[in-house]
């Protein structure tokens, strides 16, 4: 005689309060990655994030898909006198990851600017980390033949690549970025996304929906991004 177990399942209250803890800002003049370009896509990046730090005394990561890109953007940085009393590590420049964590966390302001193994995987509670700057919707590279293998099974099985694929694999890593912010009951942080897809593809409502119920969006001119960061962390 088989014996069947009821199990009773009860969703639990996050202990986040995240409409008071953190918040999503967004620059009023957005970057779309693929009306940019080539050439004038990291400059035009490394203009909207020099803004944003040059206002802000906060340790920060930005987040890139590409370590080309985050390596031009490295180099414009580095030179950029707005940004002197910050301490810049890049992924691939600066040291292992280990040692740019340590570096990061002795410092302040410090900015890491990282690729795919800064999107998760980092504790860093209280004001070792209390802004992520996410340069672009994080799909994954289209032509890698991991991805190729994947979408090409998703059509076999007349499943839409895109849907099926490429845009659950951005959320994952969306909301992987944004986890970083908020380690406990007394942390407080800003996530900014530069790509302007965030509010004008068709699909941006699922990335929007994605982040925790309550967490506040805002958009505000992109000279006075910086200020009102710093402003609600300071509160």
């Amino acid at each position: 005689m088989i014996e069947l177990l009821l199990l009773q399942f009860h969703q639990l209250e996050s202990p986040f309060d995240y409409g008071n803890q953190v918040k999503l800002m967004l620059p009023e003049n957005r970057i779309h990655p693929k009306e940019v370009q080539k050439n004038e896509y990291p400059k035009q990046l490394a203009e909207n994030i020099s803004q944003i730090l040059s206002q802000t005394k906060v340790n920060t990561i930005v987040l890139f898909r590409s370590l080309a890109v985050l390596e031009e953007v490295y180099e414009i940085l580095r030179v950029d006198k707005r940004l002197l009393d910050h301490l810049l590590l890049a992924q691939s420049i600066s040291g292992t990851r280990n040692r740019i964590l340590k570096n990061f966390k002795r410092n302040k302001p410090a900015v890491i600017l990282g690729a795919d193994s800064f999107f998760e995987g980092i504790d860093l509670p209280d004001e070792e980390l209390e802004l992520v700057i996410l340069t672009r919707l994080p799909f994954p590279a289209p032509n890698t033949p991991l991805t190729r293998s994947k979408t090409d099974y998703l059509k076999d099985q007349g499943i839409h690549p895109f849907m099926g694929e490429l845009l659950p694999q951005a959320i994952l890593k969306y909301k992987q970025a944004f986890g970083r912010l908020i380690r406990n009951d007394s942390d407080r942080g800003v996530m900014v996304v530069l790509d302007d897809r965030i509010l004008s593809a068709s699909y941006s409502k699922i990335f929007i929906e994605a982040l925790p119920k309550g967490v506040p969006m805002e958009i505000y001119p992109n000279n006075q991004l910086g200020e009102e960061i710093q402003r609600f962390l300071d509160d």
